[in-house]
């Protein structure tokens, strides 16, 4: 909880409103990401809310933004380290912006928060072993699956798990 409580401390003193998202200057996105961070386990969906404002911001139809990359070391910071109820946009999210990321070559991660992003893509790898454990949800396993398989760079096989 206090890594939490730092992470969100540190949220604010990143300069958003020099990044964009698909509306422009990202300045809302650190109120969002609190937003569902105060609510990790809610089964909200992703077609209203916090959740949806982060969709259209930061991955508005498979597009990326410089905001896109800076925000997925936050979302994935907020996963607890153990298994516990969590809403699957916290990994569905930072998955779908690397899978545009990756299929976007002319895409480059901003040099001053490229190695945050590195790590936070190792980081949600590690994560959905943890939640893979001793999993019901069938839409959520097969996030956490097609989840190790972006971050190994089978973006193709990926897209499949989640079209099954």
């Amino acid at each position: 909880q206090n890594i939490l409580l730092i992470i969100m401390l540190d949220i604010e003193n990143f300069n958003w409103s020099d990044l964009h998202d698909a509306y422009g200057k990202a300045s809302a996105i650190p109120n969002l990401i609190k937003s569902v961070t105060n609510k990790i386990n809610s089964s909200e969906n992703s077609q209203s809310g916090p959740w949806f404002e982060l969709w259209s911001r930061l991955c508005h139809q498979g597009t990326i933004y410089d905001a896109s990359c800076a925000a997925v070391p936050y979302i994935v910071a907020a996963i607890p380290n153990r298994k516990t109820s969590i809403n699957m946009n916290f990994f569905l999210l930072p998955m779908c912006i690397e899978i545009s990321r990756q299929q976007n070559s002319k895409y480059i991660i901003p040099e001053r928060f490229r190695d945050d992003y590195a790590t936070a893509l190792e980081k949600i790898d590690d994560l959905a072993s943890i939640y893979e454990s001793n999993e019901d949800n069938e839409q959520f396993k097969k996030i956490l699956k097609a989840t190790h398989l972006v971050i190994s760079g089978n973006i193709e096989d990926a897209e499949n798990v989640l079209d099954e």
